[in-house]
């Protein structure tokens, strides 16, 4: 090095020392106050400092800073805070033609500890500690903050904190332009890289860039823009790179982060969902957000997200990918519906109008007491409208296929079922009067205001039970419109067949039936058991469903009872509230017959009938009710009560050339009462042999209880085929008590 140039060193070595010693007492005379002055005007609060000393540059270094708000809350402290003045600005600052701010080229904080907490507002305590700048005075300050080795303590409105340590950086301050800095920082033990620029003039327009091995999700997600609607409460981010830039208000990010045990809340509508356990990867790049791999539990259910979300103006755009495994739907709908449900599905379309392509299976689905055991589908939503291809329902033995669109926000709705051996048990259960038996055929269905309006069916029915009758088989054409259901139907029971049409509108039916050699066994529930024969009708249905009135004639042919016998059967009947009344009622029994009239309780089995008798056997019409060994041609008249299980007879009648325990009878009139298997003769009168006897008492299968007086009574004719040998005409009172057998 030539000697020349040693000497231009050492001359601008001496030319440095020279300034700094004159910047020195400048610094002292006019830069200290200046910045006593600046700290004490700028704050809203206190700044105190244990001492002030000028650094041989000319920086004015305060120490020990400790700085309080105005209700004197601490708000942090520094070790030492360096402020370095402008150069430039020294002739000025000399004069008094410049702000202080103006003046200021640095400010370096070191090791301060800043407490920094959200108000219930949600604004932050920093926001009005300084105070605003007066827009009368021009100047401001524009230079570098530098941070070294600093802790910041971060409370948010929630009680939630936050740690940042080792925080290190700077920010190129230009109130009039853009700021840019870089910082790096410890959060919760997690290493953090910050950097980015913010246009001093709208706050609003900013580009920030982040880096970070982990980031918990609790306390930062204020800073984030989300959806009202979308809370998240925990969580972490991982492996975070992301750019994130603002302007105008529009948000464009890049990157990608990890996310590990997300959780919190999605509002729609009145119904709030629980996020849990969300894990996976997002990444981003402008305007698009790619989710991957991620997992899900809501409302504890089980679920796997991927896809692209495309972030507009007012919406955001879907193209996202769902799979369920298990999910019980109780447990995310409030409809009351039950069950477990699985499958995947895209969604399409936007936040605002969504569409839904799906394919679901489930199992043990419950409405409303209706019960589906399994089904399965494809499933199509798309501006409130869910359409339903060829979804396959299994209910006990039976199955149905479904096809048909639901308008979410009117209620209306189209389907077309088609079912097979589907039981009607699980549909009826519920009713009144529940009905068995399976069905096939197809129904279309149509309605407003989940309100079923038209219908059009035509249906088989096998083994169709109502109240134990059973029909073998019916086929039924039905339509529905306006709440007016017309039917017509042909059908079988077991040799016999019946017809009927009519009309069901508001719970009442308006129906004609008939049948022809209808089998009697079959209507056993409701008559009773031991019956047998056939019966023809022709009734009218009108009234409530669960309870109508039923008017017609009923007659049949060679009727069983109990092992009694008519060679026919004719009524007039209505059904009334359950109540079956009979009028010219006639049952024929050999040459002569019985009229009956009355009714009989179908509920309770209870019964009050009047009963002619003329020209029958009385053995036929004992035999359903009594085994007492009498015999012969009999005429009566009967008022009977009680159950038809159980009755009560009232009545008198005539017996004429029969027998009584195989004693010939030629004539015998007879007041009587049967109650309980036994009958209470009020007076017998009768003849045989040439004799006559009076008297009264009881007979029943276990004993007999009569006291008659005899007269001209031949006692070898009474005692015959027994093992008494009397001969001899008797005429005296008589009294018989003992057992019957």
């Amino acid at each position: 090095m030539t000697r020349k140039k040693w000497c231009l060193i050492g001359a601008a070595i001496l030319g440095l020392c020279g300034v700094g010693a004159s910047i020195n007492p400048i610094a002292r005379t006019y830069v200290a106050p200046m910045v006593k002055e600046q700290v004490n005007n700028a704050i809203n609060g206190s700044v105190d400092y244990d001492s002030l000393r000028i650094n041989w540059n000319g920086d004015v270094v305060l120490s020990d800073v400790v700085i309080k708000d105005r209700d004197g809350h601490l708000v942090g402290t520094a070790q030492d805070v360096a402020v370095g003045v402008k150069l430039s600005a020294l002739p000025s600052i000399i004069g008094g033609n410049t702000s202080g701010a103006t003046a200021i080229s640095s400010v370096t904080v070191e090791s301060p500890d800043l407490h920094i907490w959200q108000l219930v507002d949600g604004s932050w305590s920093v926001e009005k500690l300084v105070k605003p700048s007066n827009p009368n005075k021009s100047g401001s300050f524009d230079g570098d903050i530098t941070i070294n080795n600093g802790h910041v303590a971060l409370r948010t409105k929630d009680g939630i904190k936050r740690n940042v340590e080792k925080l290190d950086g700077t920010v190129a301050l230009n109130m009039s332009g853009m700021s840019k800095g870089a910082f790096t920082a410890d959060i919760d033990g997690s290493s953090v890289l910050v950097n980015g620029n913010i246009d001093m003039d709208d706050v609003s327009n900013f580009d920030v860039f982040v880096q970070a091995d982990e980031i918990d999700t609790a306390g930062i997600m204020s800073f984030v823009p989300l959806r009202k609607d979308l809370v998240v409460s925990k969580g972490k981010l991982q492996d975070l790179h992301l750019n994130i830039k603002s302007e105008d208000g529009q948000y464009v990010m890049s990157g990608n982060v990890g996310f590990k045990g997300l959780s919190g809340t999605y509002k729609r509508g009145n119904t709030t969902y629980t996020i849990a356990d969300g894990e996976g990867r997002i990444m981003l790049n402008h305007d698009q957000i790619v989710i991957s791999h991620s997992s899900w539990r809501i409302n504890d259910q089980a679920a796997r997200l991927n896809g692209l979300i495309t972030l507009g103006k007012e919406e955001e755009y879907l193209n996202l990918n769902v799979v369920a495994d298990k999910v019980a739907l109780e447990a995310i709908t409030d409809v009351g519906i039950t069950g477990v449900v699985g499958g995947c599905a895209h969604i399409g379309g936007t936040t605002v109008a969504p569409r839904v392509d799906a394919t679901i299976g489930g199992d043990g689905i419950s409405y409303k007491g209706y019960h589906v055991d399994r089904v399965q589908g494809n499933i199509v939503y798309d501006n409130g409208l869910v359409r339903i291809d060829d979804a396959q329902l299994s209910i006990g033995a039976g199955n149905a296929k479904v096809k048909g669109q639901y308008v979410v926000d009117t209620g209306d709705f189209d389907v077309v079922a088609n079912v097979h051996a589907l039981s009607l048990d699980t549909f009826t259960e519920n009713l009144t009067m529940p009905v068995t038996g399976i069905v096939d055929g197809e129904i279309h269905a149509l309605g407003k205001n989940n309100q079923l309006t038209d219908l059009v069916g035509a249906v088989q029915g096998h083994q169709i039970g109502v109240r134990g009758v059973i029909l073998d088989s019916v086929k039924a054409n039905l339509t529905h419109s306006d709440n007016l259901t017309n039917i017509t139907m042909v059908g079988n029971m077991g040799a016999g067949s019946f017809s009927g049409y009519g009309s069901i509108q508001n719970g009442q039916v308006d129906a004609t039936v008939s049948g022809n050699a209808l089998p009697l066994t079959s209507l056993s529930p409701i008559i009773g058991e031991d019956v047998a024969g056939t019966v023809s009708t022709s009734i009218n249905v009108k009234g409530a469903l669960d309870n109508p009135n039923v008017t017609g004639t009923v007659w049949g042919q060679d009727v069983l009872y109990k092992g009694a016998h008519f060679n026919d059967i004719h009524s007039d009947i209505t059904l009334d509230n359950h109540v079956l009344t009979i009028t010219n009622g006639h049952i024929g029994d050999g040459s002569g017959g019985y009229d009956i009239a009355g009714w009989y309780n179908i509920n309770t089995d209870a019964l009050d009938l009047n009963a002619k008798a003329r020209a029958v056997r009385i053995e036929n019409l004992i035999r359903p009710v009594t085994d007492i060994p009498i015999t012969g041609w009999f005429e009566t008249d009967n008022h009977i009560t009680g159950t038809v299980a159980s009755p009560i007879v009232e009545g008198r009648a005539h017996l004429w050339d029969g027998s009584a325990y195989g004693k010939l009878i030629t004539n015998a009139f007879a007041k009587y009462n049967y109650k309980n298997e036994r009958l209470e003769l009020y007076r017998f009168d009768i003849e045989g042999y040439g004799a006559t006897i009076t008297g009264g008492g009881t007979v029943s299968k276990d004993a007999i209880n009569i006291d008659f007086e005899g007269k001209k009574i031949d006692m070898g004719r009474l005692l015959i085929n027994t093992d008494y040998k009397v001969d001899g005409i008797v005429s005296r009172p008589w009294y018989y008590n003992g057992l019957y057998g």
